[in-house]
């Protein structure tokens, strides 16, 4: 086979096995959705050494099969654990947290309680060993390869078509069976074929079709987002394990569902005629304004498994109802896209339980919760109409801070009622299952009988802390300060990445890979601010993810083409560009973005990436060791996602500084 082929078949392996590895683990480590990103810097640490390793005998390939099974094995492992009451994960502390993870504060008493990153260090030691395995494997056919950028190219076409064959196969709502056979099959050619390799590949299956194993009473789907487990008897739902929703009819399901409708007839002498629901689910909430006498209700739903539960299962039968639209789509890109006006907009039950992105630190519904989408909400009310927030907010500050930002919005602090009732809502009251209900906009009742329980509202408690906006999109971050656990997190990575690195003896300041290194780190920092920063124009939805994605590839391509056509595109011009791109991109903010035509956006976000591919492939091109350059440049993408933390703190548009300031380190001293 030509060297750009097996180039091509090793790249696509490798980010193919990466994109498995970071849903499977997410969806059966305990709470690991919530940290993907961890596992992504342990395959860019495993790649970067395994470039550096190119020079020496090739054995970590002989042992990947190996390696893979023994990180199934320890997930599986982790899943039953937790599932047979004998393991907790703690993620946040229970009694104040600096941040909030739904589902996380409240575990049960169990035999084993471990703190996340040491279930994440299990697995971010596996993802390292095998893409070392296949890095090394990389590196090797690089330098082996007889003319550099097409054989670069190749490797940038099979990383996209990786990209695109899993986004191919979560489309099509498959298990995790499916995605591993193709990934299987792969590493076993480049593995190799004896029987040792075979046995281990093959006993892969079995942590697989354990945790696939039906349980009795249960239903399982995958949805883009989720491993989504339907408890038949009860209703319950579960989102990667940890409890979602609970289907049941508006009878059932508590008065809280109804007040804000209750609200509402108690001041107007009316139901709202026209209700949107943003995170409908399974359909509680859109009962509930049935119930009421809504005459028009429009559901927005992100994940279409969650939509076609509620339509199969719900007792009421919401979605079925002619007065119902479902509308499968991104909550924030319905609110600043459409025409319509609404009486009533609730927010449901709205927490993803998931990232994003890989890449960042941003979850799926976070961009819901700032100023600027408040403010399309408020723009989609008709007059004297009201938005409602019903959650389980778990603690006091982020009531506080929701209702600071819906009394930005409105001009008005909104009424908070809570179940059970608290007098007064304060800031450093520890985390309690109790559910909150905000309304804001036209003026309701204080007090309020709704099914024969009475509901009040709650005193407020000053709040004095940041409120999310599109620029620092972090609704559950109760400070502008980087959680300690992201910091002991990064003092172990790089830890690791000294300790790897020492051991290869990398030259990593030596001048030609301190360009590469920080020529890394600055595409893995605007990669990472674009991919967040687009996801306010485009949403979030999986597929408007996975296209973001790999347009981000897409532009490195573009870059090396540019450059390979015209090679002296990649010297001061290409960084003369970079800066020019970097300003532009610093000075625009979200609100100017939305109002460029529909491709724009990506644009001018990826400019700075097509030109970072320009000045890569000009100096890769003239490099002495191929093997080296990329394994610095991996270990710079690292660093850059790993300072990506540093958004909590300056916020997205901040970050462009640091992005100039790791390109300014790139330049060479002979450009």
């Amino acid at each position: 086979m030509a060297s750009g082929a097996l180039l091509f078949r090793t790249s696509f392996t490798l980010l193919y096995l990466e994109v498995v590895l970071l849903r499977w683990v997410g969806a059966y480590v305990p709470f690991a959705s919530f940290f993907t990103h961890h596992v992504l810097l342990g395959a860019l640490l495993g790649v970067s050494w395994g470039y550096f390793l190119a020079p020496r005998a090739e054995r970590l390939i002989h042992l990947a099969p190996v390696v893979l099974l023994g990180s199934m094995v320890a997930t599986a492992g982790f899943h039953w654990l937790h599932t047979q009451s004998l393991l907790s994960v703690r993620v946040a502390s229970s009694g104040d947290p600096e941040r909030l993870f739904f589902g996380t504060l409240f575990p049960k008493d169990r035999h084993l309680d471990l703190p996340i990153e040491v279930t994440l260090l299990v697995i971010f030691v596996g993802t390292a060993l095998l893409a070392a395995a296949l890095g090394q494997r990389l590196g090797k056919r690089f330098e082996a390869a007889p003319r550099r950028i097409p054989a670069y190219l190749a490797h940038l076409a099979g990383c996209v078509a990786g990209v695109a064959a899993f986004a191919g196969l979560t489309a099509l709502n498959l298990s995790p069976i499916w995605w591993w056979l193709p990934g299987l099959v792969l590493l076993g050619l480049e593995t190799g074929t004896s029987s040792r390799h075979c046995l281990a590949l093959v006993a892969c299956i079995g942590p697989i079709a354990l945790l696939e194993a039906p349980r009795e009473g249960w239903e399982r789907h995958w949805s883009p987002y989720n491993r989504v487990d339907h408890r038949l008897e009860t209703g319950e739902v579960f989102a990667n394990g940890i409890g979602h929703q609970r289907i049941a009819d508006h009878e059932r399901v508590g008065p809280a569902y109804a007040l804000p409708h209750a609200l509402c007839v108690a001041a107007d002498g009316a139901p709202p005629e026209r209700v949107l629901v943003i995170g409908a689910g399974t359909g509680n909430d859109v009962s509930a304004a049935l119930a009421s006498g809504a005459s028009v209700v429009h559901a927005i739903e992100i994940d279409p498994v969650l939509a076609r539960l509620g339509r199969e299962h719900h007792p009421d039968a919401p979605y079925d109802d002619p007065r119902v639209t479902l509308i499968l789509e991104d909550g924030r890109r319905y609110l600043q896209t459409t025409k319509e006006h609404y009486d009533l907009i609730v927010f449901g039950l709205v927490d993803s339980l998931t990232l994003h992105s890989s890449y960042g630190s941003v979850r799926l519904e976070s961009y819901l919760f700032t100023h600027e989408c408040f403010a399309f909400a408020r723009n989609r009310l008709r007059p004297g109409g009201r938005l409602s927030i019903t959650n389980y907010l778990r603690s006091g500050w982020l009531v506080l801070r929701f209702a600071a930002l819906l009394e930005e919005t409105f001009g008005a602090p909104p009424r908070v009622y809570t179940v059970p009732h608290q007098d007064v809502v304060r800031s450093a009251a520890p985390p309690d299952e109790g559910l909150t209900i905000l309304m804001a906009g036209a003026p309701v009742a204080a007090r309020l009988e709704v099914e024969g329980q009475p509901f009040a509202a709650s005193e407020l408690e000053a709040w004095s802390g940041p409120t999310p906006t599109d620029d620092w999109p972090y609704p559950y971050l109760r400070a502008r300060r980087i959680p300690g656990q992201n910091l002991r997190a990064l003092a172990l990575l790089v830890g690791a990445a000294l300790v790897l690195m020492r051991l290869v003896r990398a030259p990593l300041f030596a001048p030609g890979s301190r360009h590469f290194l920080f020529l890394g780190a600055g595409f893995a920092l605007v990669e990472t601010t674009s991919v967040t920063r687009l996801a306010v124009v485009y949403g979030t939805t999986w597929h408007v993810h996975a296209a973001v994605l790999m347009g981000v590839m897409g532009a490195s391509l573009v870059g090396t083409l540019l450059a390979a056509r015209w090679p002296r595109l990649g010297g001061r011009k290409a960084y003369l560009a970079l800066g020019v791109c970097l300003l532009l991109s610093g000075l625009v903010d979200g609100g100017w973005l939305l109002s460029l035509p529909l491709g724009i956006p990506a644009l001018v976000l990826f400019a700075p990436l097509i030109c970072s591919g320009a000045i890569f492939t000009a100096s890769f091109a003239a490099c002495p060791s191929a093997a080296r350059a990329l394994g610095s440049n991996a270990l710079g993408v690292l660093l850059g996602i790993a300072l990506e933390t540093l958004s909590v703190v300056t916020g997205l548009q901040g970050m462009i500084a640091l992005v100039a300031l790791a390109y300014a380190l790139s330049f060479p001293r002979k450009a």
